[in-house]
């Protein structure tokens, strides 16, 4: 993982638009993801903010087709943030991801500082 710390997931169940998944340096560690919908959709995942970010992935999942991939610990870095298009939905799974930039580990409020030591998580590595 990066710089010793676990990967953390993005559930995708209640995201029935494109949306920016984190904003922020991280690494792309994989996903776990079905389509749940009736017909067939396109997946795309960005290193970005928008559509117009670098190409990280391109899935094509027809009905109930699924789709896992882990890159293992080192991961592919993304310097901006991870950004998802979603073809068709319900789309069930998550997205296994590192942050990179400390700052942003405040939206885990609930991660104790405790846990923040055990885990990397707070401390340059």
């Amino acid at each position: 993982m990066a710089a010793g710390r676990p990967a953390l997931p993005i559930p995708t169940d209640a995201l029935t638009t494109n949306q920016v998944l984190f904003s922020g340096p991280c690494v792309l560690h994989g996903w776990a993801l079905c389509n749940k919908s009736a017909s067939s959709g396109d997946f795309e995942l960005f290193d970005g903010l928008d559509g117009t970010g670098t190409p990280l992935a391109f899935l094509h999942l027809v009905s109930v087709a699924n789709s896992s991939i882990w890159m293992g610990g080192a991961g592919v870095y993304c310097a901006i943030g991870l950004y998802l298009t979603i073809g068709a939905t319900p789309l069930r799974g998550a997205v296994f991801y590192t942050p990179l930039d400390d700052q942003q580990l405040d939206i885990y409020p609930d991660l104790t500082d405790t846990a923040k030591a055990m885990t990397g998580y707070g401390t340059r590595g």
